[in-house]
């Protein structure tokens, strides 16, 4: 399968076949390599939204294991960072630049939840 990314995104016309050994290579919308999520517009919307998935549920297995509202902070912080980012930050020096604001909708929403006096920014700095 090939990509041509345009600002379209839409696939280009039939007359741009490519071939590969007199064999044909299919043109697709959308392409996972490695877990990150790839489309012909070249935004990654897509890849962000299905790694945020893939984090809400590990929180969901958390917030079942255990009742994080009744531990300390340092351990919520320490079971998130560990369990929960390495999930939702993914592939984030591609993606990062791009769009951050990901990121700090899903700590607000779920980490801050349980400690309202905390700052997004404090909390989640990515590693670098």
């Amino acid at each position: 399968s090939v990509m041509i990314f345009n600002k379209a995104g839409r696939l280009l016309k039939e007359s741009t076949e490519l071939y590969y050994n007199k064999i044909q290579i299919d043109s697709v919308k959308e392409y996972c390599y490695l877990g990150i999520y790839f489309t012909l517009t070249g935004s990654f919307k897509k890849a962000q939204h299905h790694l945020k998935l893939k984090a809400e549920r590990a929180l969901h297995i958390l917030k079942k294991t255990i009742d994080i509202e009744f531990i300390q902070k340092s351990t919520l912080l320490h079971l998130f960072n560990t369990l929960i980012e390495p999930i939702l930050s993914y592939g984030y020096q591609v993606w990062l630049p791009y769009e951050l604001s990901m990121l700090e909708k899903f700590y607000t929403k779920n980490l801050l939840s349980a400690y309202q006096h905390c700052s997004t920014r404090s909390l989640w700095k990515p590693r670098i």
